[in-house]
């Protein structure tokens, strides 16, 4: 996804290198520094998050990402982090209404399904997360992930024999 929306601004690409780096902290203040005088520039308010979240300041950066996303609707990126992130946060319906954007856009995406159904368990659905469990285990048979999450949907559902 990141590569749907790479930075453009070489500034901001000096920033995210640091932010990789050693150099956080001084990349972290030019970011403020940049959010300040920027505030509507949606790739800062997205480097922003993604500092937030590495130092576990999750409510920081779903405030970020949801700017990011008032100013770039379209930022698939930033959505699917922003759901992630609202999932963690125990904000279900949120989540579930960003997973809903996500999948209208693209229906098949395993990482959206993936995402929905994880949703789904989180608020007690599990009979609604299955068909997207099994769904996913049968398009990625090779994957032993998708048929463990099939697994544990299948006994948190009650059915120990399948």
């Amino acid at each position: 996804m990141r590569g749907e929306r790479p930075l453009r601004k070489p500034h901001l690409q000096r920033l995210a290198s640091e932010l990789r780096g050693s150099e956080t902290e001084r990349a972290q203040s030019a970011l403020h520094d940049w959010l300040a005088r920027h505030p509507d520039d949606a790739d800062a308010n997205w480097l922003a998050a993604r500092a937030s979240i590495r130092q576990d300041r999750r409510h920081d950066a779903a405030s970020l990402l949801a700017r990011c996303l008032d100013i770039a609707p379209d930022f698939t990126a930033a959505r699917f982090e922003h759901a992630k992130l609202l999932l963690r946060l125990h904000r279900y319906g949120a989540a579930l209404a960003e997973a809903g954007r996500l999948l209208a856009a693209e229906r098949d995406n395993p990482l959206f399904l993936q995402l929905k159904a994880a949703i789904l368990e989180g608020i007690g659905e599990e009979e609604q997360a299955l068909p997207i469990r099994q769904h996913l285990a049968d398009e990625n048979p090779g994957r032993a992930d998708c048929w463990t999450r099939l697994g544990d949907t299948l006994r948190a559902t009650g059915d120990q024999a399948r």
